[in-house]
């Protein structure tokens, strides 16, 4: 007779856990390129003459040579992973391995920890990496639930992959990418270092002539506010400060990926001395790449005092806590859209259009995968970084042909900057990774001109050679042209006028001399021999046209026949005396699809656009 069956209970452990943990482990080195060799459990260590310790699992780059890197104890959501008779065990097996780190892991939290000398206790100075919990995970057997599993496999992929960016590194940033914190930390900086800036510039502009008028002809060619107005010295000390905020970001992200260049550390340093190192640094990241963002402008020339060294040192500080290595694509582009109050965007000659208009606009201009898109007066990158994102939709999915096709020019340095940083983010993996954008007046440019970049993952080998590319014709020309009148720029900077005059004389005169004023003599000598006296030649643009009436002019000289060029713009050229010869002009060199507006609500909230 079979006796009476009870019925069985099974419940996980910490042991199934272990087992299951070095399981995916082995698994994860069968498959990766990982620098470790095997992960086993409970090997004995001995701590002492006397004492056995048993890590739940060790990790080994060389079992046989008994050569661990670092101990794993895991335990129960029942038990804190910062329970300090698990740390203090953990530390001593680390510590008798040789081992510079140990994981401690209750299925629902993991941590990271540097291992402390004998005689110092663990504590949260020793955390080196924290993982957000598992907040699906309470009890052993949840490991068993199959989504459960899945994400605890996953955990500990990234746990495994964090130690060996340790084995490659020896560092790992703490605390993960928030561009919520990152505006607030931001902010307090601004508002602390352009004070100090400002007295700097404030000084040297006293002392200094030719300083001055180097720097307000560059603020004016740069759409920043009057150099007569009250905020002028405020304004301009902002620009430099969030200037130098944006290549400390952006130099952070590049540290993922080249961990040749240096940790930003300014402690100690007079303001002279780190001035001197920033420069060393960002030049470093220059020879990488990205131009725009590193390359020397005039607002360098304006130094951080000693008292803003300090207030930097403490930002980079805070900054090197942060785990850039798993930065979201989106947080650097947020980050200076929320720093930048709106009311300061027009003071700083920036405007980030809205991206549903930019939308509109770039529908209507970029019409295949394999567009070439230009954005003369770039900006931020807005317009080139939705072309991205419609052409991979309708396509063309590799990032180094995108970027190729896409080049953004605009004179001023900051926007330029984010514009690089904008596109860059598009794909972080993407090493052959140079964004077209350049810093330059569009007016000195020229199709077939050439630029020169830095090619693609050269280190800091000072003996690369530099990739030479040609501005191209164009498919498309979008963007929205700034909002500065020409006579300003005139009254600051000798002879602008005339430069920008000459430059659409050169590019028109034989294929459109309506918009001169030539005999026909001289006409026909000059398309004979390109040959005449271009001060003897009028533009019938008015003395009043704004800058965005010569871009016109200028830009489609860039588009090849059937392209197309849509723009955002005051709409005054459609009612005063020099709207005339540009209606003129469109009209008789291309096809008009649209002219848009909106009457229902403003395209921006500053009703003066």
């Amino acid at each position: 007779m079979v006796g009476k069956q009870t019925m069985l209970t099974v419940k996980a452990n910490e042991r199934e856990f272990m087992s299951q943990v070095t399981s995916w482990l082995n698994e994860f080195f069968g498959v990766g390129t990982y620098p470790f060799e095997v992960a086993s459990s409970d090997p004995s260590v001995k701590v002492s003459d006397k004492k056995t310790r048993f890590p739940d699992v060790q990790i080994w780059l060389n079992r046989l040579a008994q050569q661990g890197f670092c101990g794993w104890e895991l335990k129960t959501p029942a038990t804190p992973v910062d329970d300090s008779e698990l740390l203090e065990d953990a530390a001593e097996k680390a510590r008798a391995m040789n081992a510079d780190h140990f994981v401690t892991w209750n299925m629902r939290e993991a941590i990271i920890w540097r291992t402390p000398h004998i005689d110092t206790k663990v504590s949260a100075e020793h955390r080196r990496k924290s993982y957000h919990p598992l907040y699906q995970i309470n009890a052993p057997d949840d490991l068993w639930i199959e989504p459960n599993k899945i994400a605890l496999k996953n955990r500990a992929k990234e746990i495994l992959d964090d130690l060996a960016t340790l084995h490659h590194e020896g560092h790992l940033h703490q605390i993960d990418i928030d561009a919520t914190y990152f505006v607030g930390r931001l902010s307090r900086s601004v508002k602390t270092l352009y004070p100090y800036v400002q007295k700097s510039l404030i000084d040297r502009v006293g002392s200094d002539a030719t300083f001055k008028d180097n720097l307000f002809d560059w603020a004016v060619k740069q759409g920043i506010a009057r150099y007569d107005a009250p905020s002028f010295y405020e304004t301009v000390s902002r620009q430099i400060v969030y200037r130098l905020l944006a290549r400390i970001l952006f130099y952070q992200t590049l540290r993922r990926h080249w961990s040749s260049l240096p940790q930003i550390d300014i402690s100690g340093l007079s303001a002279e001395a780190a001035n001197k190192k920033l420069r060393e640094i960002f030049e470093q990241a220059r020879q990488i790449d990205w131009h725009a963002v590193f390359e020397k402008d005039f607002a360098d020339n304006v130094a951080f005092p000693d008292v803003a060294i300090e207030e930097l040192d403490k930002l980079v500080k805070d900054l090197n806590r942060f785990n850039f290595s798993i930065m979201p694509q989106d947080v650097i582009g947020a980050v200076f859209e929320k720093l930048i109050p709106y009311e300061e965007r027009h003071s700083l000659g920036q405007y980030f259009t809205p991206e549903n208009l930019v939308d509109l606009i770039d529908a209507f201009c970029v019409r295949t995968k394999d567009d070439r898109v230009l954005d003369p007066t770039c900006g931020t990158g807005t317009f080139l970084t939705r072309a991205y994102d419609k052409m991979k939709v309708s396509g063309q999915r590799e990032h180094k042909k995108l970027l190729s096709q896409l080049w953004g020019i605009d004179i001023a340095h900051f926007p330029a900057q984010l514009a690089t940083i904008n596109l860059f983010r598009q794909d972080l993996s993407g090493f052959a990774n140079f964004p077209r954008i350049i810093s330059k007046d569009f007016f000195e440019t020229r199709v077939g001109q050439s630029f020169e970049f830095p090619p693609p993952k050269v280190g800091l080998d000072s003996s690369f050679q530099m990739i030479e590319e040609k501005l191209p014709i164009f498919d498309a020309a979008v963007g929205n042209f700034p909002y500065i009148r020409q006579e300003l720029i005139s009254k600051r900077i000798k002879d602008y006028k005339a430069f920008l005059e000459t430059t659409l004389k050169k590019e028109w005169l034989a294929d459109y001399p309506d918009a001169f004023e030539i005999s026909d003599n001289e006409l026909n000598e000059f398309k004979r021999s390109r040959k005449v006296d271009f001060s003897k030649v009028g533009l019938k643009l008015s003395g009043q046209a704004d800058i965005y009436a010569y871009l016109f002019f200028h830009t489609a000289r860039f588009l090849r026949g059937g392209g197309r060029m849509g723009f955002v713009t005051s709409n005054a050229w459609l009612d005063v005396a020099y709207g005339y010869e540009l209606q003129k002009f469109l009209l008789n060199n291309f096809k008009i699809v649209a002219i848009l507006e909106s009457r229902c609500e403003p395209w921006f909230e500053d009703p003066a656009i």
